[in-house]
């Protein structure tokens, strides 16, 4: 379990900023019906150098919404309270991608959860960590379809988060059965296809290895 008032995570080879402690504390102290507060965020290669920035929405029914079908807050900018966090057991140890993201919807489901909108973190990219085995790739796109249903069920989403939610889980269905269905293991690539169209058949209008397949 969990031990402090509040966990401030940072993740190895990421650098948090020298405020970044004291803004995101002195911000829980201040909004206590918020269980979790993130930051914008700086990626920088092997060197330092800062070649992208991740800017997630600050308003909070967007920062909401984006819950539906991505996880707006990066690991290392992540400050919670440790009671609630610990109230379901944290993190989920069964998942190996998403465990951040399930613990975010975890916290979003009865609390709020804000961002602030200044980079408070600078998340180290290496040649090593954008290579990823097949069955990595094959685990994410499983645990993100749970994902896109847990948030589904578990956070109030507006009706454009919804329509959204769904369209990213059968595209996480679909690049699923293909990836099946390149190792040869067809019936199960075709019960993804399938899963995919039931839960969204407009993809095929707008996916090109659908539109080859079906014509």
């Amino acid at each position: 379990m969990l031990s402090g008032k509040y966990v401030a995570v940072l993740d190895a080879d990421d650098i948090a900023t020298p405020e970044r402690i004291e803004k995101q504390v002195d911000y829980l102290e201040k909004h206590t019906e918020v269980s979790l507060v993130g930051s914008w965020a700086e990626y920088i290669d092997e060197k330092g150098i800062v070649f992208a920035k991740f800017m997630p929405p600050i308003d909070s029914e967007l920062l909401r919404d984006s819950l539906g079908w991505t996880n707006p807050f990066i690991n290392s900018t992540m400050t919670f309270r440790r009671d609630i966090a610990n109230s379901f057991g944290g993190y989920n140890s069964d998942l190996v991608y998403a465990e951040d993201y399930a613990m975010v919807v975890n916290l979003a489901e009865h609390n709020e959860v804000a961002m602030l909108g200044e980079s408070l973190c600078k998340l180290r990219i290496l040649s090593t960590s954008l290579t990823r085995s097949a069955g990595y790739k094959k685990i994410a796109l499983e645990e993100g379809i749970t994902l896109c249903d847990m948030a589904r069920n578990s956070i109030h989403l507006g009706a454009d988060a919804k329509k959204k939610n769904r369209r990213v889980k059968t595209n996480l269905q679909l690049r699923l059965a293909f990836s099946y269905i390149r190792e040869k293991k067809y019936i199960k690539g075709v019960f993804f296809v399938m899963k995919g169209l039931l839960n969204d058949v407009t993809i095929l209008w707008n996916n090109q290895k659908i539109r080859r397949v079906f014509g």
